[in-house]
């Protein structure tokens, strides 16, 4: 998957609460719906899917659902960017990976 601007927005706006106001996001919730022509350069595929963030009560740790169908292929890899929309930025966390190079402690894509 490549860069989502939603799921890149709420990670920043989860990043800067938690650092900033922890019991701000208390128990907040959000959903993402994830789709090629989203991406950055746009990809043509059939493939969708969802990322869900949930804050805990305390604000001190998020919790993260990912899931993807219809993709052309295994899943090598899923991240969020943080950047411009309709621009490339950075890899700012790592969902999952099934490159030998993968972040440590980052689990396997589903297959």
């Amino acid at each position: 998957m490549k860069k989502m601007s939603v799921a890149a927005f709420i990670l920043v706006v989860v990043s800067i609460a938690m650092t900033s106001a922890p019991n701000a996001l208390a128990q907040c919730k959000w959903q993402a719906y994830l789709r090629g022509l989203e991406a950055v350069s746009a990809v043509s595929s059939p493939g969708s899917g969802t990322c869900t963030l949930e804050v805990n009560e305390a604000g001190t740790e998020v919790q993260y659902t990912l899931s993807y169908q219809d993709t052309l292929g295994v899943v090598p890899k899923s991240h969020i960017h943080l950047g411009q929309k309709g621009a490339g930025g950075g890899v700012s966390v790592f969902l999952c990976s099934n490159r030998p190079n993968a972040p440590e402690g980052v689990p396997a894509c589903p297959v």
